[in-house]
């Protein structure tokens, strides 16, 4: 993909970024509605080639002509057929796309995740004689299981895996973060970007004959890897209601006056009346989910995995956006929705019998995000905050950002995210992003982008999978000073059942976290009960009866998940 950075060396091109666009984009401000607007550059007077697109510029008159060679296909428009013949073309056309994705006369390796996209490339790239795959190990797929089952694909399949560490320690610097940024050239830069690149960066320095990776991206925007967590614990209707949804709240976009009566929790008017220029739309929303995430892949995904790898000297090749397995998982008929495009029926089918069963039907957990994302808010948290916010300050409080951005706002959103890591790091990140790219746009770094020193990642040899060995790697506790005083933060509120079974709830933010039996854990309910914020640890313990050492791996947790906070004694309060 080429660099808008290169057209920016003509004097007669605009160095500005376009507020409006990106601060209105749904991937960067994640509203829930379908972004239908065609795909950004994010800069003024700069436009992106469509997909599957020709133009031809006659200079001498200017005229632009544009021959388009392919297009989506129309969501539900494939032939009928069989399931098992749907399953069988699908495995046929995949395994043929990781094939010819295979074809180098340089070393080629492959991002491994646990999941069962980069598995199942993993499983069809059997013609290459060594394949080293490389997986990022952060606290994140530590916790949630993504590291192990990279380890167990790569065992299954016969490859070797390199189990990349991302420590707590490693935290980017602001130079390191501000490079990255421009190398991107969006907003949408993020912890995912950060350790590919570097992932591509150990690969290429460990590795220096590799120069093309495989990769299994853009397979849940197409078979259904989205289902189950849309649907928010339901089933194939609660996906597609709230499909349903999302499609009226797109089409109030365009009529926000009628809001009032339809954003209540018992609407007044039907949604009929927003149908008006709808119409395909509300027949069948899942037409408008596939369009949708094919306008994520053309602005997020192919855009970032091109730049994190060519940044690397490295081709990145995903044969899932072959465009012969796009079609036809898009054109699946109706009928056959429900059964192969939940959870990813379709793949898992054309995989029984390549990989085993419990590879297979892996439940989905993206990349570093579940249970142990949290410790990916908190180093990029850090990352922000270091300094005396020396990232945030310099990236909102000039240029255009600072008259769009509430700089004091998100200096205290920061401080709560210090506190409490959560998702708001990812908004408060993609305002610092548009802030540097203004900069940055205005004043373009002289080429070539220069890196400041850093070491390279580090490989952890990883023989049999030892959980409690590798938990090692990703602590991240503070001192436990039985003079240090624990406390419950704003929004943390320990509750009873009313029902007085013995349950007790750690309320966060007004949602019931986490579960407290009174019988099995009463030692630490005892704690929790006498948390006031003015006794220290030592006095707490000699009152309920427990020694540190019973209650230290609980009370780190709670901790790190920031459901409490403990002040040392002429220091400010920390929570991790």
């Amino acid at each position: 993909m080429p660099e808008i950075k290169a057209i920016f060396a003509n004097p007669d091109v605009p160095r500005r970024l376009e507020w409006e666009q990106c601060l209105t984009d749904q991937l960067v401000n994640g509203a829930a509605f379908f972004e239908d607007r065609a795909p950004t550059t994010w800069f003024e007077g700069i436009e992106i080639v469509p997909a599957g697109t020709v133009v031809e510029v006659e200079l001498r008159t200017g005229e632009v002509r544009e021959h388009r060679y392919w297009r989506l296909p129309k969501a539900g428009s494939g032939e009928s057929m069989p399931r098992h013949e749907l399953v069988e073309a699908y495995r046929d056309v995949l395994a043929a796309s990781v094939e010819e994705s295979c074809m180098s006369d340089a070393e080629i390796g492959l991002f491994l995740s646990g999941g069962i996209d980069s598995a199942a490339v993993a499983a069809f790239s059997r013609s290459v004689p060594t394949l080293h795959t490389f997986t990022a190990l952060n606290g994140g797929t530590f916790e949630n299981g993504d590291g192990a089952y990279a380890h167990d694909v790569a065992a299954a399949v016969g490859r070797p895996n390199h189990q990349v560490v991302f420590g707590p320690e490693r935290i980017p610097s602001a130079e390191e973060w501000k490079r990255l940024v421009w190398l991107l050239e969006t907003p949408l830069c993020n912890p995912e970007q950060f350790y590919k690149y570097e992932l591509h960066r150990f690969a290429r320095a460990t590795r220096p004959d590799l120069k093309v990776m495989l990769l299994g991206q853009a397979s849940d925007e197409f078979n259904g890897g989205y289902s189950v967590w849309i649907a928010d614990g339901g089933d194939w209707e609660d996906f597609v209601a709230n499909l349903r949804d999302q499609a009226h709240a797109t089409a109030l976009l365009g009529r926000p006056r009628l809001a009032p009566w339809l954003q209540r929790s018992l609407p007044l008017l039907l949604p009929d009346v927003l149908r008006d220029g709808f119409e395909d739309a509300f027949a069948d929303p899942y037409a408008l989910y596939v369009a949708w995430k094919f306008r994520d892949i053309l602005q997020y995904n192919c855009w970032h995995e091109d730049r994190t790898a060519a940044g690397n000297g490295i081709e990145a090749r995903p044969p899932f956006l072959d465009h012969r397995v796009v079609e036809l998982t898009a054109a699946i008929p109706h009928a056959e929705r429900r059964r192969l495009l939940w959870d990813k029926q379709i793949l898992r089918e054309a995989l029984d019998g390549v990989l085993p069963p419990a590879l297979v039907d892996r439940p989905k957990a993206p990349f570093f995000y579940g249970s142990g994302v949290r410790h990916v808010y908190r180093t990029f948290a850090r990352m922000l905050a270091a300094d005396g916010d020396a990232l945030l300050e310099e990236a909102l409080s000039s240029g255009r950002a600072r008259d769009v951005v509430d700089l004091d706002a998100a200096r205290e959103t920061l401080r709560q995210l210090e506190a409490r890591p959560g998702p708001d790091l990812e908004l408060v990140l993609r305002l610092v992003n548009l802030g540097l790219l203004d900069q940055m746009a205005a004043e373009p770094p002289p080429p070539p982008i220069t890196w400041p020193a850093r070491p390279l990642p580090r490989e952890l040899a990883v023989t049999d999978w030892d959980t409690a060995a590798i938990a090692v790697e990703f602590a991240s506790r503070p001192p436990l000073e039985l003079d240090s005083v624990p406390s419950f933060p704003d929004g943390v509120l320990l509750v009873r059942e009313a029902r007085d079974d013995g349950s007790w709830f750690l309320v966060v933010d007004g949602t019931l976290e986490y579960v407290i039996d009174e019988e099995d854990q009463g030692g630490w309910l005892r704690f929790l009960c006498a948390v006031d914020g003015t006794r220290d640890l030592a006095t707490i313990l000699a009152e309920i009866g427990c020694e540190l050492g019973e209650l230290e791996g609980l009370l780190a947790e709670a901790l790190e998940a920031g459901v409490l906070e403990l002040a040392v004694p002429a220091l400010r309060p920390v929570s991790s």
